[in-house]
């Protein structure tokens, strides 16, 4: 009767837009019902006008126990009425025989959550463009590095291509080493000797004529080897000019690299002297800010202590003031005192 009452004279209060309040909250309720509980003694038909249900279970602690709660929305206001007509006071009983009465009341907030509207997508994931485009780079194998051995001949290709004309000799010595062209077989016409027989004087001459006009059209030539008619044939001081060339080619590499590392000494070097650098110009910052704190603060406190010896001053002038006129009063009371005995004399 008390919440019929109360709601028929919270009629004519609505919430904005002309909206009545139809959302009720279900106080103490006993901590120990569950939410499946609360459904079966509200009822199958009631629920079905309530488009909105929220309970909170509560506890029982050490020190004090939390009444559970529930939220309702209903989607009719008379339908609201009729649920607080009947459960507005409800007794409930626990498993100890202690009785509990619920209550009934408007929840202080109006409002429900809204449903968020499903995503269209969800579940799509495997006709998606870029997944797909995804689990195909899984699937295909990466590329390779190159290998140490192909990077070092396209490296060495690339310094041939770039470095300075060097003469025929030595080009001839480098491909030998590298291993670039294959050697042409020459055709010997000199007669080879038989087995046990000793080489003719003239045979030999005839040899040896033959390897040093070969050296010296390979010294003196001035075409491209592609050019040239025949390759000089193997001598004796070939295998010296190719241990000059490496240890040659080994100094100028040990230099390089030599050069490299001064480089690099020089440059961190740099590096650790522009770091102390800032690190003294930040030092000294900080030192310049700390001596204008400190100045700053002797300055305040100077400006302190000579307003407060201004303020005792004034005090001990006021005091001093006082002190007189004090005495002034005593000196005119004392005359007074003595004209009025004169007087009465």
């Amino acid at each position: 009767i008390f919440f019929r009452l109360f709601m028929h004279m919270s009629q004519p209060t609505r919430l904005g837009h002309g909206k009545t309040k139809t959302k009720i909250v279900i106080r103490h309720l006993p901590w120990s019902i569950t939410e499946e509980k609360l459904r079966d003694v509200i009822g199958e038909d009631v629920l079905n006008a309530v488009d909105y249900f929220h309970f909170d279970k509560g506890k029982q602690g050490s020190k004090r126990k939390v009444d559970s709660r529930c939220v309702l929305h209903f989607t009719e206001v008379e339908r609201l009425y009729d649920f607080a007509d009947v459960f507005d006071g409800k007794v409930f009983v626990d498993q100890k025989g202690r009785e509990q009465v619920c209550r009934v009341e408007y929840a202080p907030f109006q409002r429900t959550p809204k449903t968020r509207a499903t995503d269209s997508r969800k579940g799509t994931i495997e006709e998606d463009a870029d997944f797909l485009e995804f689990c195909k780079s899984l699937e295909s194998r990466p590329e390779m590095a190159p290998s140490a051995e192909k990077w070092l001949e396209e490296k060495e290709e690339n310094e041939a291509a770039h470095s300075t004309e060097v003469s025929p000799l030595v080009q001839e010595l480098m491909d030998r080493r590298w291993g670039r062209h294959t050697r042409q077989e020459k055709y010997d016409d000199t007669p080879k000797k038989r087995k046990g027989e000793k080489e003719s004087t003239r045979s030999r001459d005839k040899t040896h004529a033959h390897k040093d006009a070969d050296l010296e059209e390979a010294w003196h030539a001035e075409k491209p080897r592609w050019k040239r008619r025949e390759e000089p044939q193997d001598w004796k001081g070939e295998g010296k000019e190719k241990e000059k060339i490496k240890e040659g080619k080994e100094r100028e590499r040990e230099k390089e690299t030599e050069k490299e590392r001064e480089r690099e000494q020089e440059r961190e070097k740099k590096e650790r002297e522009q770091r102390e650098q800032e690190e003294r110009e930040r030092r000294e910052r900080k030192e310049q800010e700390k001596r204008e704190r400190d100045l700053a603060d002797k300055e305040r406190k100077e400006k302190e202590r000579k307003e407060k010896e201004q303020k005792e001053k004034e005090k001990a002038q006021e005091r001093e003031k006082e002190k007189k006129l004090k005495e002034e009063r005593e000196e005119r009371e004392r005359e007074e005192r003595e004209r009025l005995e004169k007087e009465k004399k």
